[in-house]
Formats: C-alpha cells, structure tokens, sequence
C-alpha cells in the first residue's frame, strides 16, 4: 500500500461526530426500564452563574 492507497483508505472510512438529538438517550432509558419515570425534580439550570 503506498500514500495515495493509504489516503484514500482513511478517507473511505465513515466519520463519526455528534448527532443532535434524544433519541439515543431515550432508547437507552426505555433499555434500562425508564428510571427516570421515578423522580420528582425540578431541573433549574442558566448561564448567568446562579449558584
């Protein structure tokens, strides 16, 4: 295999990045039983250092 062979090679391969979304994570949560169906919370969250 020379350079050129070698680049296309890596090249060939499918690239992973993120994928925007809920799905995976609600998949996973129906998997594990739905744990979360459970709870009682209140989930505040900001960007202005709220403490």
């Amino acid at each position: 295999m020379n350079y050129e062979e070698a680049l296309e090679k890596i090249r060939s391969f499918r690239r992973f990045g993120p994928k925007p979304g809920l799905d995976r994570i609600r998949r996973l949560l129906g998997a594990l039983g739905g744990p979360q169906e459970g709870l009682n919370v209140v989930h505040a969250a900001g960007t202005n250092g709220k403490g």
